[in-house]
């Protein structure tokens, strides 16, 4: 089952509500044919949190491990991305333009992604270990992804074929 979660974020930009803090990095997808990112997560105790992001503008992944742990997530409107992020090397446009421009031409390039998509967002995925994720997207989902337990699976698969599941195993007369 899946159910969308309201985006919160604090002063900071920093997503909170989600449980997010710590999470495993478990799937990367990304499409630019589609300029979709589904990236799924899997909190300390278990839970799966899925963040979609569509309509991508620009898009950087940088030194993404496997195992990449998730410290936390950042969302601003493009025009409002605190001026002060700049002096913070791995801030979100700071790592969106790593190896692509210069302090200069960054500061350029964020200016004319904010007045040709005002309406867009900034990503930031920040990972205590394993890399680092920036995105400029016109949509930013949270879901919540409850896995069906296994045994509900296997009752239901079952049931369907007149079987009966339970358990308490035979005993030997």
């Amino acid at each position: 089952m899946t159910t969308q979660l309201e985006l919160h974020s604090d002063e900071y930009g920093r997503i909170y509500g989600a449980q997010i803090h710590d999470s495993r990095l478990e799937e990367f997808a990304f499409s630019d044919s589609r300029d979709a990112l589904c990236i799924r997560l899997r909190g300390v105790t278990g839970k799966r949190t899925k963040v979609q992001l569509r309509g991508i503008v620009q898009l950087t992944v940088a030194d993404l491990w496997n195992g990449a742990i998730l410290s936390d997530i950042y969302v601003w409107k493009v025009s409002a991305v605190p001026d002060a992020s700049w002096e913070i090397p791995d801030s979100a446009w700071n790592v969106l333009f790593t190896e692509r421009a210069t302090k200069e031409d960054a500061l350029r390039l964020a200016k004319q992604i904010a007045n040709e998509h005002p309406d867009a967002y900034l990503a930031q995925f920040e990972c205590s270990y394993g890399g680092a994720i920036a995105c400029v997207c016109d949509q930013i989902e949270l879901y919540d992804e409850q896995e069906r337990d296994q045994g509900q699976i296997l009752k239901s698969h079952t049931q369907d074929r007149g079987l009966e599941i339970t358990d308490n195993p035979p005993r030997d007369s």
